[in-house]
């Protein structure tokens, strides 16, 4: 079977980047992200209330947006839930879009946050939350990220 090649009129190329940098701000491969980490773990303010780690701003567009929130008991855990929102300090309501875990002994436990699509028509801030069910006192850590897809 011979493969023929097809030249599509009056198309628009999309433009990238061809190195390790990072794609322009409105292109396709932009990339955001907000990061804290384990040394910077942010104070849990109450157990089993839906909480922000973090947050980033998405302007217009099509995104994929990802993460994992982690958190560490000083006592125990019962419950982790991990979501990301464009409502601050509420899980989605969607519970495809959240991720549980169940953990009973003190140290550190974390669950990836299932990566979602975010079609928006203006700049939106978007939210890592966590809803962390402890005893004693708790802190959390991670990150939230998205790419550009179109």
């Amino acid at each position: 079977m011979a493969l023929r090649s097809t030249t599509i009129a009056n198309s628009a190329q999309i433009t990238g980047t061809a190195t390790n940098d990072n794609a322009a701000a409105g292109y396709i491969g932009q990339y955001i992200e907000s990061i804290i980490t384990n040394a910077s773990a942010t104070a849990v303010s109450s157990s089993g209330v839906a909480q922000n780690l973090t947050s980033i701003s998405l302007t217009a567009g099509d995104w994929d947006v990802s993460g994992l929130i982690g958190g560490s008991p000083s006592i125990s855990s019962t419950q982790m839930i991990g979501g990301i929102s464009t409502t601050t300090g509420t899980q989605p309501a969607v519970e495809l879009q959240t991720f549980e875990f169940y953990a009973a002994a003190a140290g550190r436990t974390s669950v990836a946050l299932p990566r979602i699509r975010i079609s928006i028509a203006a700049t939106t801030t978007v939210y890592a939350v966590l809803t962390f069910t402890f005893t004693g006192t708790a802190t959390m850590y991670g990150f939230i990220n998205a790419r550009r897809v179109r």
